[in-house]
This record gives C-alpha cells, sequence and structure tokens, in this order.
C-alpha cells in the first residue's frame, strides 16, 4: 500500500488490495477468485470468469490469466459485483497492446546502427585481426 501525504484522501482504488485465492475450472472456463481488503479492512469476495476458448483465440496463455483479471478488478475503480467476467474485449485490447510493443520493439531494432566496413573490405565471421 502507497504512503499517503498528511491530508490526502484513499481513493477507492488505493483502498483495495486485491489477493488471489485460487481457481476453479467450469466448462472452458477458468474461474479465479480473489479477495480484496476495503479501507475499513474488512474483506470481501469476488470471481472473475474468464473463457479459455477466448484466451486462446488472442493468443493468452493460462498462467497470464490470473494477473489479467486482477487487472480488470483494479482498473474498475469501484467495489465489483459478485462474479466479473473476462470478456472478449478485454481479451482484444491485451492483444493490441502486444502488437503495439511488437512494432515498437521491431522500429527501435531498425534504427540501430549497422555494423560498418571500408568499401571493399571483406568481413569475417570470426574475429581475428589482420585479414
Amino acid at each position: 500500500m502507497r504512503l499517503q501525504e498528511k491530508g490526502q484522501k484513499n481513493s477507492v482504488r488505493d483502498a483495495m488490495q486485491f489477493t488471489l485465492t485460487g481457481f476453479t475450472s467450469e466448462s472452458g472456463f477458468r474461474v479465479f477468485g480473489f479477495r480484496y481488503v476495503r479501507s475499513d479492512r474488512s474483506t470481501v469476495e469476488c470471481k472473475v470468469k474468464a473463457d479459455l476458448a477466448v484466451a486462446r483465440r488472442y493468443g493468452i496463455s493460462v498462467q497470464e490469466l490470473p494477473l489479467l483479471c486482477r487487472g480488470i478488478l483494479e482498473r474498475s475503480g469501484q467495489e465489483p459485483e459478485a462474479v466479473v467476467e473476462f470478456t472478449e474485449g478485454d481479451a482484444r485490447q491485451v492483444a493490441s497492446r502486444r502488437e503495439a510493443d511488437r512494432q515498437a520493439e521491431s522500429s527501435r531494432r531498425a534504427f540501430r546502427k549497422q555494423r560498418t566496413t571500408p568499401a571493399g573490405a571483406v568481413v569475417s565471421p570470426w574475429r581475428t585481426k589482420g585479414v
């Protein structure tokens, strides 16, 4: 939990801490249980239901789902309902962020300086001096 300056109020998002309590499998869905702690230190249980077929369609591994589901709860900024769903729209956002990251990485690689040699020099794959 973040330290606060004197007189600064908690937002709902800052007041909640989500902890994964476990998961179950239900006919093509993975249901993740979370517990969150309110600012008054009371705890409430909630679940996030993720469709495994949708996750596979967008290249999301099962190991990534708990963190992505927790992110949905944290981004909502309000107390979640008893059951929240990881939708196809959420999966699409994850896939588009990954694609943007890949494009940014490939553009960074393109701008890296290429090894230059004097005209007519023979470049050997071995690091030898005086070729």
